[in-house]
């Protein structure tokens, strides 16, 4: 996005700096000029507020980052409107329908403003739209699971195993599954090849015994091995698990997806590899 300084990995450490020096400017301006009450809310909600937020739509921040790229408005503006400006967060962001005074809040509105946009765009034939149902696909394929990216499973522990986590897609998954959002926009999800079957990863979320690191372990070895569901490392007969699965050699095997590149496994990563092949051992292999 022209106007944002974010790195090719995602690192956005410069431009939330610049976001927090325009905020103290924005702030010295509000400290200096001869406003009244109202004209400061007015310019914090209508000016300010859309100046700080533009960026956001291509980035992902926390809500602790938000609240303090918000701060100095704030410590300037409460002041100029005869309020104390340790004033307590739910009150200040708090709809005026509650006697609140209704300041936008920058965690949520990024992540509203985010929504949107995939909701207006993700089903239409534009560059737009490609990009972001690539997106999508691109998180599907490495998350490994037949869960919806937009409407999690609460009980899941999907987010620990995704290997590249700085992405606006996790940060998305992310803020529905905290605030409980549901999402239903339809985009292809992983289907079963073979009736019965079901993925590896969701398979070891359902068992307590394996940790959240070895579950993200055992991803990195899963995409390095280019597999997916049960049936890529069982035996053509679905009653065994194959050579292949115990070996160190990626799946020669047709692939249905375009993997990501992912560099060879270390030590500890192949030992839960293995924890988890002994797991799906036990596992019914003749339903398949």
């Amino acid at each position: 996005m022209i106007g944002v300084k974010m790195t090719p990995t995602g690192d956005q450490t410069e431009q939330l700096k610049e976001m927090y020096k325009k905020a103290q400017e924005e702030a010295r301006y509000i400290q200096e000029g001869n406003i009244s009450e109202t004209e400061t809310k007015h310019a914090v909600t209508t000016c300010i507020f859309p100046r700080l937020t533009w960026p956001l739509t291509c980035m992902s921040i926390t809500q602790q980052q938000g609240k303090h790229l918000f701060r100095p408005i704030l410590s300037a503006a409460l002041p100029k409107m005869g309020i104390v400006s340790t004033l307590g967060y739910d009150y200040i962001h708090g709809s005026s329908h509650f006697q609140g005074l209704g300041f936008p809040e920058l965690y949520h509105s990024t992540y509203s403003k985010q929504l949107e946009i995939i909701i207006n765009h993700i089903w239409k034939s534009t560059q737009t739209g490609h990009f972001i149902m690539m997106a999508f696909q691109e998180f599907i394929i490495e998350a490994g699971s037949t869960q919806h990216p937009l409407m999690p499973n609460k009980k899941s522990r999907l987010k620990h195993w995704i290997i590249t986590p700085n992405t606006w897609v996790t940060a998305i998954y992310d803020y529905v599954f905290h605030q409980n959002i549901q999402v239903n926009i339809d985009m292809p999800l992983l289907t079963s090849p073979r009736q019965h079957d079901a993925t590896i990863m969701d398979i070891l979320d359902q068992s307590p015994l394996f940790t959240t690191a070895q579950l993200r372990d055992i991803n990195v070895v899963r995409i390095y091995k280019k597999v997916t569901f049960l049936s890529d490392i069982a035996t053509g007969d679905g009653l065994r698990i194959s050579k292949m699965a115990w070996s160190n050699k990626q799946n020669m095997r047709l692939t249905r997806f375009p993997f990501n590149r992912q560099d060879f496994p270390n030590r500890q990563q192949w030992s839960s590899w293995y924890l988890a092949l002994q797991y799906i051992n036990q596992y019914d292999m003749k339903k398949l």
